[in-house]
């Protein structure tokens, strides 16, 4: 969980000296949390927009969602961290998915009057 805690404080540096001990990327960043994020979900909420490029060039899923179905760019979008969710566009994530409440990013972004 450790890694989790680099990624929402924006400390890149020790988020890829933590995966380079891990052995496997996978390892960390394929965990999860209580809520089940993930890393990479975590650094999309926090808008830490480095440690987003980074897991997404290390090979995070982008498309990830938490327990109730939120994505990263429905994370994003909701805190106005527009760099992470102009990110996302271009690596062409689905704009049209769901949460568990049929919720999309745009629903997010309207209910925060972004």
């Amino acid at each position: 969980m450790e890694s989790m805690e680099a990624a929402k404080r924006g400390h890149l540096g020790c988020l890829r000296l933590l995966i380079a001990a891990s052995g496997t990327i996978d390892r960390s960043i394929g965990q999860r949390d209580l809520d089940e994020s993930t890393t990479l979900l975590l650094a999309a909420e926090e808008g830490r927009i480095e440690v987003f490029r980074y897991l997404c060039d290390s090979g995070a899923d982008f498309n990830a969602k938490d327990e109730i179905g939120r994505n990263a760019l429905m994370l994003a979008v909701s805190k106005s961290h527009y760099d992470i969710a102009k990110f996302l566009l271009d690596l062409d994530i689905d704009v049209n998915a769901t949460d568990v409440s049929k919720n999309t990013a745009l629903h997010y972004a309207s209910k925060e009057a972004n």
